[in-house]
């Protein structure tokens, strides 16, 4: 049981990361385009 909590743990961790890639390309994309196609 204590092996499953942790690949659970890692597996939030990876999601949050793949969260924060997400965030950080999309703001790179509204930045690099017109906010008028953000919409």
């Amino acid at each position: 049981m204590a092996t499953d909590s942790i690949w659970i743990m890692v597996w939030i961790v990876r999601v949050e990361r793949s969260a924060l890639t997400v965030r950080i390309a999309s703001r790179r994309v509204a930045i690099d385009q017109p906010p008028e196609r953000h919409g």
